[in-house]
């Protein structure tokens, strides 16, 4: 999913913000097309990248140390 949402090659460096929107868009549209009957698009592209994003952060906040120690 990542080298469709960036769209570029393997030796580019893209920044983390930038990969985490376009994460987030490409879930969003993702949402969009396999929703329910009864679920508006663009509400539910919403919800998916609202939950992407908090994913991400929830992952960045497990995954990397403090670094302001364990206060």
């Amino acid at each position: 999913m990542l080298d469709r949402a960036y769209g570029r090659g393997p030796f580019s460096h893209p920044s983390c913000l930038s990969v985490a929107r376009q994460l987030q868009a490409e879930v969003g549209r993702w949402a969009a097309r396999h929703r329910d009957d009864d679920v508006d698009e663009r509400l539910a592209a919403r919800r998916a990248r609202w939950e992407e994003a908090r994913w991400q952060v929830r992952h960045v906040i497990a995954s990397e140390p403090n670094p302001h120690g364990d206060a």
